[in-house]
C-alpha cells in the first residue's frame, strides 16, 4: 500500500508537467503556423514566446528531477540547483543572442564566464568542506554509538530480572535443535564474556551478552510462531480443500447457463481464489521464516567463532561493531516476527 501512495503523487506531479509540455507544444504550433501563413519567408517571431516559455518549462521540469532526488545531501541538492539553473539560463541567453544578433558579437560568453566561475568555486568548496566532513562524521558516528549503547542499557535495566529465555518446549524436533543449538551458542557466548580479563570492555561485554539474549529469545519466538502454524489443522485443512473447491466452480461454470447462478459462481470463485492467495502468502511467508532461522544461527555460530578467535589470539574484539551486527540480525528477526504477525491477525 505504501508503494501506491508513493505512486500516486509521482503521478500528479508528472502528469502536470506533461500537461503543461502538451499545451506549450499546442500554443507554440499554432503560433508557428500563424508566422508561416501570415508571414513566409519573414522573420521567425514566434521562436521569442517558444523560448520564454520554454525557460520555465525547463525549470519545471528541473524542479520535477531535483524533486526526485531526495537522497542526495543538502550541500550538493544546492549545486545542483544552482549549476542547473546556471545551464537553463545560459541556454536562454544563447537563444537570445541567436535570434536578436547571429553571427555579430558573442556577448553572453561573459555571463557565462562570469557565472562559471562561480560555480566552479561552490563546487570547489564542497569538495573541500567533504574531506573535512569526513573527520567529523567519524566522530559523530563513534558519538552516536555511544548513545546507541546507552539507551540500550537502559532498556535493559528496565526489562524484568528474569532476561533469560525460557525454556519452552517446542515439538517440532528440526526447531526445537535449531532452538538447542541456539542456546549452547548463547551459553558458550556468555562464558567467553565472562572469562575476558578486559575490565575496561565490561560495560560493552554486557551490552553483548544482553543483545545475545535478545537475539535468541526472537529465535524461539519465531521458531514457535511457525509451528503454530504448521500445526493448525484448520489451515492444512484449507491448503487441501481449496485447491479442489476451485476446480469444482470453474468445472461448474463452464457448463452453466443460468446468467444469475453463473453470476453467484463466478463470486464465489473469486472469494475462493482471494482465499487460495492468502494461503500462499502464508506459505511463502513462512518458508522465508524458515530460511531465516538457519541464516541467523550461522550468523550466531560466525559471531562465538570471532570471539573464540579475539580470546585465543589475545586481540581486543571490536565490540562495537559486534553489537551493530547483532542487532541488524535481531531487527531482521523481528521484521519475520511481524510479517507473522499481521498474517494471524488478517492483514495481509
Amino acid at each position: 500500500m505504501s508503494s501506491n501512495s508513493a505512486a500516486q503523487p509521482f503521478n500528479r506531479k508528472w502528469k502536470g508537467f506533461l500537461s503543461h509540455l502538451g499545451v506549450y507544444i499546442i500554443i507554440i504550433t499554432v503560433l508557428g503556423l500563424m508566422n508561416l501563413l501570415g508571414d513566409p519567408g519573414g522573420y521567425p517571431w514566434f521562436l521569442w514566446p517558444a523560448l520564454i516559455w520554454g525557460v520555465g518549462l525547463a525549470f519545471h521540469l528541473f524542479g520535477l528531477f531535483m524533486g526526485e532526488m531526495r537522497h542526495l545531501q543538502g550541500k550538493w541538492r544546492g549545486f545542483l540547483r544552482h549549476f542547473g539553473s546556471y545551464a537553463i539560463i545560459m541556454t536562454m541567453l544563447l537563444g537570445i543572442y541567436l535570434l536578436s544578433d547571429p553571427g555579430g558579437y558573442a556577448w553572453f560568453l561573459w555571463p557565462a564566464l562570469g557565472w562559471g566561475a562561480v560555480i566552479a568555486l561552490h563546487l570547489f568548496s564542497l569538495v573541500m568542506r567533504g574531506d573535512k566532513e569526513t573527520v567529523e562524521t567519524a566522530d559523530t558516528t563513534e558519538q552516536s554509538s555511544k548513545k546507541r549503547r546507552k539507551r540500550k542499557r537502559d532498556r535493559l535495566k528496565e526489562q524484568p530480572a528474569s532476561a533469560e529465555p525460557a525454556a519452552m518446549p517446542i515439538a517440532t524436533p528440526i526447531f526445537a535443535d535449531q532452538v538447542e543449538k541456539a542456546r549452547t551458542y548463547q551459553a558458550q557466548i556468555k562464558s567467553l564474556l565472562k572469562s575476558s580479563a578486559r575490565h575496561n570492555l565490561h560495560v560493552r561485554q554486557a551490552d553483548l551478552a544482553n543483545q545475545i539474549n535478545e537475539w535468541v529469545r526472537a529465535i524461539e519466538d519465531l521458531a514457535r510462531r511457525i509451528e503454530n502454524f504448521q500445526q493448525n489443522s484448520l489451515v492444512q485443512a484449507d491448503l487441501a480443500s481449496v485447491p479442489q473447491a476451485i476446480d469444482v466452480l470453474e468445472r461448474r461454470i463452464a457448463v452453466e447457463r443460468d446468467e444469475s447462478i453463473r453470476s453467484e459462481l463466478q463470486r464465489t470463485l473469486n472469494n475462493r481464489k482471494s482465499h487460495l492467495d492468502a494461503l500462499k502468502h502464508l506459505q511463502g511467508t513462512i518458508k522465508r521464516a524458515e530460511i531465516k532461522i538457519e541464516s541467523t544461527l550461522s550468523s550466531l555460530g560466525t559471531l562465538y567463532s570471532q570471539l573464540l578467535t579475539s580470546q585465543s589470539t589475545n586481540h581486543v574484539a571490536d565490540y562495537s561493531r559486534l553489537s551493530e551486527d547483532v542487532e541488524e540480525e535481531v531487527h531482521m528477526l523481528q521484521d519475520h516476527l511481524d510479517a507473522l504477525g499481521e498474517v494471524k491477525s488478517g492483514r495481509i
